[in-house]
């Protein structure tokens, strides 16, 4: 499987896919970090010495995945905790709100540092908003 970590309106990355499928390379999946059609929360399971993570109701095993591309996008991630609101108390919530998005960025690092570690890949997710 190739993977390409990138936005909705990356029009070279659909390009591209279709020249892989073109080329006989049928199992290609596109991860957005802005697709209001993706099925919500994406899921991420570490357990019995696998990994995987599930993305629009597909589960993707790191060792299913043979290359990366980190096209656009850093923050496929981003979202998936879900906000606090604590009545009364303005500055905890703000607070504990912070604190859940620093521990998302957290895990959205360690999970790239174990792809960018395991899989051949195309550009550095730390650097994936460049062009």
């Amino acid at each position: 499987m190739i993977c390409i970590f990138t936005n909705v309106i990356d029009h070279s990355a659909t390009d591209v896919i279709r020249w892989l499928h073109y080329l006989g390379r049928k199992d290609v999946i596109r991860i957005n970090y802005n697709d209001p059609h993706s099925a919500g929360r994406i899921q991420i399971d570490v357990s019995n010495g696998t990994f995987f993570f599930q993305y629009s109701n597909q589960q993707i095993y790191l060792n299913d995945i043979d290359a990366v591309w980190y096209r656009k996008g850093k923050s496929w991630l981003c979202d998936q905790f879900y906000p606090v609101t604590i009545d009364g108390h303005s500055k905890f919530t703000e607070y504990m709100n912070k604190k859940l998005q620093s521990e998302e960025a957290r895990l959205s690092e360690y999970i790239h540092y174990i792809i960018e570690h395991t899989v051949p890949v195309i550009g550095s997710y730390m650097k994936c908003n460049f062009n």
